[in-house]
């Protein structure tokens, strides 16, 4: 199970770094972002994703650790 989380959330931060717009730097979209989810959409979903692709695979790198440890 937690092999599946954190294979969860790799996909998910792949699928989030390939959303994000690859013209732009890092300080312009942070600016998007500041400013509305209808003025960056495509920034908006891809943030969201790979942070939800970093907690994914945090937590089940923690299951496991636990796992290991306990058994």
């Amino acid at each position: 199970p937690w092999l599946m989380l954190m294979a969860l959330g790799s996909f998910l931060l792949a699928i989030g770094l390939l959303t994000i717009p690859h013209d732009e730097s890092f300080k312009e979209i942070f600016g998007k972002l500041g400013g509305g989810f209808a003025a960056a959409k495509q920034a908006f979903v891809g943030s969201i994703l790979v942070i939800a692709g970093i907690a994914a695979a945090a937590v089940g790198a923690v299951i496991g650790m636990v796992q290991r440890k306990t058994s």
